[in-house]
């Protein structure tokens, strides 16, 4: 047998030896909790939202989820959060954008928060401040987004210094969009166009109308924005 010799063999140039980085897209869920009606309205909130993300350009079946989940007492909700957390944790997904569509209140004396129906042995109906920082953190993405629905969660004032979208900013460490008035159903984003039960296209959004304003002109109203806090 011949011998081998090093001139001989072929060796992988250097430059090519370093592992080559592939950047693999993050599984996303997207999820909705609305607050069960007889009229289903915040469940067509929901599902209109829900249409408008699966219908994105960077919307990926394959990849990505919607999670809706109905609730009605102040425990459905928590056992839907933990849900979230749940499934987003076992299945490695990054939680992209959560929407909750519920009530929510803004009493003078500082307390309110996100409001489901009290029956006994559920909770007494309200998710207060302290208790928005009790809930699961989420496994957020960098650029994940949370929207309060519920009326004035975005506003503060009338003995309330602090608003539930700030609380949830603060303790989920993700952005939060919050309502700057008492918010309605719409069959328009933009405009306020009152619903129908037969409507399929439904928001709820604050506009400058009714407790916003009796004679305002319908004009949907801006959400506010808040980050967490440093």
């Amino acid at each position: 047998m011949s011998p081998v010799h090093s001139a001989d063999l072929l060796f992988t140039p250097t430059e090519d030896r370093n592992a080559i980085k592939v950047d693999v897209p993050s599984k996303r869920l997207y999820f909705s909790i609305y607050y069960y009606t007889k009229d289903d309205a915040f469940k067509r909130a929901s599902q209109t939202k829900e249409r408008e993300i699966k219908g994105r350009s960077d919307w990926k079946p394959a990849r990505d989820t919607f999670v809706a989940i109905e609730v009605r007492t102040e425990a459905d909700f928590r056992a839907a959060w933990a849900r979230v957390m749940k499934q987003a944790k076992d299945e490695g997904y990054v939680v992209a954008e959560g929407h909750l569509f519920t009530h929510a209140s803004k009493p003078k004396g500082g307390r309110g928060g996100l409001e489901f129906a009290a029956i006994p042995g559920t909770g007494d109906g309200t998710i207060t401040r302290e208790e928005v920082s009790q809930l699961a953190k989420l496994p957020w993405q960098k650029a994940g987004e949370l929207i309060l629905y519920g009326c004035n969660t975005g506003r503060a004032g009338e003995g309330r210094s602090w608003t539930p979208a700030q609380a949830f900013a603060d303790a989920q460490g993700v952005k939060t969009s919050g309502t700057t008035g008492y918010a309605y159903f719409s069959t328009s984003r933009d405009k306020h166009v009152k619903i129908t039960d037969s409507s399929t296209e439904v928001y709820l959004h604050p506009y400058k109308w009714g407790k916003n304003g009796y004679f305002g002109d319908g004009e949907a109203m801006p959400d506010k924005i808040f980050t967490p806090a440093k």
